[in-house]
C-alpha cells in the first residue's frame, strides 16, 4: 500500500527537493516519488518524457501528479468527482 509511510528519513530528500525548486526555478526541478518497488523502467520513461509537472508520484496504477479539486461550503468537504459536480 503506497500510504504507508516505510523511509520517513527519506522526507528530508523530498524537503530539500521542493525548496531547490522555489529557490532555483531556472533549474526546472521534477520530484519523482518511485513505489518501493523497483521500477527503473517506470522512472526511465518518465525522465524520457519529461513534461511540465514538478511533482510526479510512480505507483502500479500509474502515474500520479497533484491536483486540486473544487468544493462547494456547504458539502462539507466532500469531493463530487473529478469535475467538481
Amino acid at each position: 500500500d503506497s500510504t504507508w509511510v516505510t523511509h520517513p528519513q527519506q522526507a528530508l530528500a523530498w524537503g530539500f527537493g521542493l525548496s531547490v525548486a522555489q529557490e532555483y526555478p531556472e533549474l526546472s526541478t521534477t520530484l519523482i516519488d518511485l513505489p518501493a518497488t523497483n521500477d527503473d523502467d517506470g522512472l526511465w520513461t518518465q525522465l524520457r518524457h519529461a513534461d511540465d509537472e514538478r511533482l510526479v508520484a510512480l505507483r502500479e496504477s500509474g502515474r500520479l501528479v497533484p491536483r486540486l479539486a473544487r468544493t462547494r461550503p456547504d458539502d462539507g468537504g466532500h469531493d463530487r468527482g473529478p469535475l467538481g459536480v
